[in-house]
């Protein structure tokens, strides 16, 4: 009987010993999963939402290749020659083409002008936008209307010397100021203003060529080569620049003109203050401007070209003339 008590309590005894290290055991587990949770906790990095990217599309810019004007070129509105004339690049004038019509055989400048393929030299092979008439171009007209008249270019070694320049043997007919000149003469009122470069305009001709039977030009204006010019200002036509008819004159004439200033009432009540132009070397120069070159009054021989039948000639009041080796190239020269 005692025998089966010890027995009892040595299995009771056993079962209290395994059941307290279950429950150590499994304590422990659990401490130890806890110390590896606050430890994981405290030592993993911060990792933030990644920052949004800007995928916007970049507005494209149009595509620009620069271009070289092979020979004196109408600038026009529209891709072809029924649209209106709006201005005009001389030989060696550099341009910069943004696209071409549909065809190819009309280039669209950053100017907003257009120019006929043929007659530019591009820098590139570079395939250009098409333009359709009317379509706004992010660069269309950067340059001011009043300025898209295109300048004669010096070529790199005549950068620091624009005067006594040759001009082309383009004569080809234009209006300038709404009267008619030579293309040749053209170029070289663009290249006398680009030396001038003051308040007034030597492009505000009021008197062109090929204009026969005017009685006060004694003939001058029969053919080629003839330009009377306003000393008024441009930008207020009430106002007589007076202090720049000599300044004008001198930038004629290291153009390539014989320019003489004519006072107010010179050849009567209604004769206007003005510049008188002869382009030396213009093939069609009526014989009466040939005179006023090299004829008895005439430039190269000092004086100032002025008819008989109104006092003349008489000394050149600006001084002697500009000559140039292209001049004496055609046969002008000194002749005091």
């Amino acid at each position: 009987m005692f025998t089966k008590f010890l027995h009892r309590l040595l299995l009771f005894a056993i079962l209290i010993t395994t059941t307290c290290i279950a429950f150590v055991l499994n304590d422990n587990t659990i401490s130890l999963n806890a110390q590896a949770l606050v430890s994981s906790s405290a030592t993993a990095p911060f990792s933030p939402l990644p920052t949004p990217t800007n995928t916007a599309t970049p507005i494209p810019t149009p595509l620009t290749v620069v271009g070289t004007i092979n020979r004196n070129a109408n600038l026009r509105v529209g891709p072809g020659i029924g649209y209106a004339k709006d201005g005009l690049a001389l030989a060696g004038t550099t341009v910069t083409i943004i696209g071409t019509n549909a065809a190819e055989n009309w280039y669209y400048l950053t100017t907003g002008e257009w120019v006929a393929a043929f007659l530019v030299d591009k820098s590139s092979a570079v395939p250009l936008d098409i333009v359709a008439e009317g379509q706004a171009i992010t660069d269309r007209r950067l340059t001011p209307i009043a300025t898209r008249v295109q300048s004669a270019t010096a070529t790199p070694k005549e950068t620091m010397l624009l005067n006594c320049r040759r001009p082309p043997d383009d004569m080809t007919l234009v209006e300038v100021n709404g009267e008619t000149v030579s293309m040749r003469t053209y170029w070289m009122l663009q290249l006398a203003q680009q030396i001038y470069g003051g308040p007034g305009s030597v492009l505000r001709v009021v008197q062109g060529s090929y204009e026969p039977g005017l009685t006060e030009s004694f003939g001058t204006h029969d053919a080629g080569g003839a330009a009377d010019i306003s000393i008024r200002n441009p930008a207020n036509p009430a106002e007589i620049l007076w202090d720049e008819a000599t300044k004008m004159v001198s930038a004629l004439r290291e153009a390539g003109f014989a320019a003489w200033y004519r006072p107010t009432g010179m050849f009567g009540p209604n004769s206007g203050a003005h510049i008188h132009a002869i382009a030396i070397g213009d093939p069609e120069l009526s014989q009466a401007a040939r005179d006023q070159l090299d004829g008895t009054g005439g430039y190269f021989r000092g004086l100032d070209g002025v008819h008989p039948k109104y006092g003349g000639p008489s000394p050149d009041p600006h001084g002697g003339p500009v000559i140039c080796q292209w001049m004496r190239d055609m046969g002008y020269d000194d002749l005091r």
